[in-house]
């Protein structure tokens, strides 16, 4: 099966706690950076393990995740 593609949107380093560098849920990460317009993580080949094992939601190929973030974040504001 082909992993979804990542769409460097940086969502999974700013939702996600990362115990191994005291990152806090939705807070950004310290290591995430824009380089030439796209989303890039400077640590990448030493990033953490909790990084390493994150896995892409899915949908048509492409990680989700900025979508179903967006979308949860609407729908509690509209719980208010």
């Amino acid at each position: 099966m082909k992993k979804p593609k990542c769409l460097r949107c940086g969502e999974c380093c700013f939702a996600f706690e990362v115990p191994e560098i005291q990152k806090p849920s939705f807070q950004k990460c310290p290591y995430y950076k824009i380089t030439r317009g796209k989303g890039t993580c400077s640590i990448y080949r030493n990033r953490p393990y909790s990084c390493r094992i994150f896995v892409l939601p899915d949908v048509n190929g492409n990680c989700a995740l900025g979508a179903i973030i967006k979308e949860r974040k609407e729908e509690d504001e509209n719980d208010l």
